[in-house]
């Protein structure tokens, strides 16, 4: 069962997902508020698999939520849900912490399906971002420095997956695209995950 802990802070759209996802028969509700500060009491007394927040809370972000759960380590996995996202915000809410992201015109099925997707270790983004993820330029540029595995990960990198959910997509230890993406910073001078995933969408360098 995929505990989930709903943070919206329009009712609205809190009563419309909550009746979404009431009709899945693997997910549960186990809380709702709509509050970066009752979120945060909820997590930590009750440790959800998901939390689904959207993005402006009042006064304060919902990202903000993912950057505490990050932190704190808890086990929480955190879907956004947005109006609009340029990939450029897709890749810095990612480096925030969040695991998802919903678009507000997704289908009842479609946000189902995000829920479960990130519940089993995978990144969740809105299907125009995650279909256009690469520059073909900007890969191509690079055939001659990057091995074809590192290539492979750092496109994945790119669509939003993590090292662990790479590693299983291509058959190799987590360890393993731990040490591929280490020598692609090196060889792009590149500094993090979120500056490779930048390179690759529009090929500039941060």
């Amino acid at each position: 069962m995929i505990r989930v802990v709903l943070c919206i802070s329009f009712p609205v759209l809190l009563n419309g997902l909550h009746g979404i996802l009431d009709d899945a028969t693997d997910i549960k509700i186990v809380g709702s508020c709509t509050s970066v500060e009752d979120a945060q009491a909820i997590v930590r007394l009750r440790s959800p698999d998901i939390l689904l927040t959207n993005r402006w809370m009042g006064d304060s972000h919902g990202s903000v939520l993912a950057t505490i759960i990050k932190g704190a380590r808890y086990r929480t996995r955190v879907i956004l849900i947005a109006h609009t996202m340029t990939d450029v915000t897709t890749a810095r809410e990612q480096d925030r912490g969040v695991r998802g992201i919903m678009a507000m015109d997704m289908l009842p099925l479609q946000m189902i399906s995000c829920v479960r997707s990130v519940h089993a270790g995978q990144m969740r983004l809105p299907m125009p971002q995650a279909e256009m993820m690469c520059s073909p330029i900007t890969i191509e540029a690079h055939c001659q420095t990057l091995t074809p595995r590192e290539i492979a990960v750092s496109q994945l990198v790119a669509a939003g997956m993590s090292n662990h959910a790479i590693g299983d997509r291509i058959g190799i230890r987590e360890g393993t695209v731990k040490l591929h993406l280490h020598h692609v910073y090196q060889k792009l001078g590149l500094r993090n995950r979120l500056a490779l995933t930048l390179h690759l969408r529009t090929g500039t360098r941060q």
